[in-house]
């Protein structure tokens, strides 16, 4: 069976009425059917090739109410998606250049690092890294700060190198999957281990 995809078709059984959305089918698509013993009814939303949900009901009402109930739903997602897609649009970034932002993160430990916006281009900025000088004030911990003045770390890790990355909202930057840049520079709370 290697290779075989189940799409729609295989979950909507044979007359079945299908119900598009308001808005579209590409928003959601519903279909009801009776059974002998039963009246159902499946969902799909957006592109998904398999049901968001594939209930029976006792009466039609029931049945009726549940899709309009999901088809509620949906269009508040989308009202939703296109409401913030239009603040990232809006959304205007703050930050200059030299401006200092920070990391923190870690999991069992607290690594910080710290950046320096180096060029800023419409809602895009690059970013370098800078050196840090860390005071341990207990056991495997202390406090962290930019190395005044600021000196550029030239040895940064090359796998996540920035050249440019978009600020998010609040002049956040995302460096990678685990690691999102917030302005401040300052002292921050590091621990470590071995």
């Amino acid at each position: 069976m290697r290779g075989f995809k189940l799409d729609r078709g295989y979950y909507v059984p044979n007359g079945a009425v299908r119900v598009d959305h308001p808005l579209g089918a590409h928003v959601g698509v519903a279909y009801y059917y009776s059974t002998p013993r039963s009246l159902a009814a499946l969902l799909f939303s957006g592109k998904r090739k398999a049901p968001d949900w594939h209930r029976l009901y006792r009466t039609n009402a029931d049945r009726d109410a549940a899709i309009a109930e999901s088809f509620e739903g949906l269009t508040r997602a989308v009202e939703y998606s296109a409401r913030k897609r239009a603040e990232r649009a809006a959304f205007q970034h703050t930050l200059k250049v030299g401006d200092i932002l920070h990391t923190s993160w870690g999991y069992d430990q607290t690594n910080v690092e710290f950046f320096r916006v180096a060029a800023v281009r419409g809602k895009v900025v690059d970013l370098e890294a800078i050196d840090q000088e860390t005071t341990e004030t207990g056991f495997m911990c202390g406090e962290t700060k930019p190395v005044e003045p600021v000196v550029v770390v030239k040895d940064w890790d090359p796998r996540v190198r920035l050249t440019s990355k978009r600020v998010g909202p609040g002049n956040t930057v995302r460096i990678c999957d685990t690691r999102t840049a917030y302005p401040g520079g300052g002292t921050r709370r590091v621990s470590w281990y071995a």
